[in-house]
């Protein structure tokens, strides 16, 4: 059983109601597919339950969700609440798409405000520091913390820790840093086929480009709008034919077709379109492949998640021992 968020790694919660999936305090199920979604409450992505863990708990869900009166409802989705354990039925007719990233990229956009307002309050707070510095007589000591930090940045003391981590073409997984995951392109492959390169000399094809663009195109969406954007991605996919390997195709030519087409820098909506079709070609096939694969994703979101936590501490231990030094 694992607990961990596939998209951003945050721990996904426990739930007493359900005992046969206990895991998430948000959980979606829908009762015709017998699929059951364990939803984070950190950046609202919908982790699929592996298959032989979700039959009995689809039912037991069903269960209290009948026993439970206090609902709310739009038509497509009816959310029961009980004693803070949230429980959504999806029914036949949901539009997946809009329900699964609406909550998610209102969730999602406020986050990356509130990090955007945060990163100019800092920066502001360095350049009076500095200008503070100097007319202080203080541009030495400046002078020597900056080439202090350069230097440990170049030893790995304060190496940022991975964002994401991706499945390889020989079966195993690696890990990717916040600049690779910005340096990551789509590549156009003839007659309609495309590639992803994650690094200058390793590209993924088929399932595992799916897989990899599913765990990493949360992170670059932050800045997506839950109305305008969403509206966008959804026109995007049906201009481009509909299909994940047809809007794939089609984003890796916008930069001509013998250039790569750097992934970070596509239009917002464009790769919230990505996101939203490399999740649903990796739901199906899992589905179809009876989820093994599905239990490995999760079983390395767990270590990544255990590797972030792990270089939080170092850093906040080496950050306290600075100053109480």
């Amino acid at each position: 059983m694992y607990s961990s968020c596939l998209a951003c790694h945050h721990h996904l919660g426990s739930n007493e109601a359900v005992e046969s999936f206990p895991v998430g305090r948000s959980l979606a199920f829908a009762p015709d597919s017998g699929r059951l979604w364990a939803i984070c409450t950190e950046c609202g992505e919908w982790n699929l339950a592996p298959i032989e863990d979700r039959w009995d708990a689809v039912a037991e869900c069903d269960r209290i969700f009948e026993e439970t009166r206090e609902r709310g409802s739009t038509g497509e989705l009816t959310l029961a609440r009980r004693e803070g354990f949230d429980l959504l039925r999806v029914g036949t007719q949901a539009e997946l798409p809009t329900l699964r990233y609406g909550a998610r990229l209102r969730r999602r956009h406020a986050q990356y405000m509130r990090r955007k307002r945060a990163a100019k309050l800092m920066t502001a707070f360095a350049l009076i520091g500095v200008v503070v510095g100097f007319a202080l007589g203080y541009a030495a000591l400046i002078g020597i913390g900056f080439v202090l930090v350069i230097t440990l940045l170049a030893s790995g003391v304060l190496k940022s820790p991975p964002v994401a981590r991706v499945p390889t073409p020989d079966g195993g997984w690696t890990d990717m840093t916040r600049r690779e995951l910005l340096d990551m392109r789509l590549v156009p492959t003839e007659p309609h086929g495309w590639q992803l390169r994650i690094r200058r000399k390793q590209t993924l094809e088929g399932p595992d480009a799916f897989e990899a663009a599913r765990l990493t195109l949360p992170l670059l969406t932050r800045s997506a709008t839950p109305k305008e954007d969403l509206r966008k991605a959804l026109a995007y996919i049906g201009k481009k034919g509909g299909t994940a390997v047809s809007v794939f195709h089609a984003a890796a030519r916008r930069r001509g077709v013998n250039r790569t087409a750097r992934v970070s820098k596509l239009e917002v909506h464009i790769r919230l379109a990505l996101e939203m079709l490399a999740s649903r070609e990796v739901e199906e096939r899992a589905v179809a492949d009876d989820l093994a694969h599905l239990q490995t994703a999760w079983r390395h979101a767990e270590e990544l998640a255990a590797i972030q936590d792990d270089v939080t501490f170092d850093l906040s231990v080496w950050g306290r021992l600075r100053r109480e030094g």
